[in-house]
């Protein structure tokens, strides 16, 4: 759980972070291709940091599903109710949260591939 925390707090800074380069609604598509790209290699490496927290290879599945449904319920209440967290007025939380959704996904992919090489 408090990996998911983890998870959401850094997956919202990096919004608060990028957001005037890529989830305003004007940012090119290319752009925005190019930060899909680019968080696969940091999402493959915050799996890798699971070991650290005592995550043996077999668990990876287990302690990623935790931490990615603590931060996807974090996140879906914080957009809602707390947006500001994310960005400023101008921000697009429709593509802020297009991303987290992209991040949830490749850290439930790299878990299995992790796990399956072990």
């Amino acid at each position: 759980m408090l990996y998911g925390v983890g998870l959401w707090f850094s997956g919202a800074m990096c919004v608060r972070v990028l957001e005037k380069h890529f989830f305003r609604p004007n940012t090119p598509k290319a752009a925005t291709a190019g930060l899909y790209v680019a968080s696969i290699p940091v999402i493959y490496a915050s799996i890798r940091v699971l070991p650290l927290l005592g995550v043996r290879a077999h668990e990876y599945n287990k302690a990623t599903l935790i931490g990615i449904a603590s931060a996807v319920l974090l996140d879906s209440t914080a957009l809602v109710f707390a947006p500001r967290i994310y960005h400023s007025a101008a921000g697009d939380t429709g593509r802020a949260g297009a991303w987290i959704l992209w991040g949830a996904a490749w850290s439930c992919i790299s878990a299995l591939v992790l796990q399956r090489d072990g």
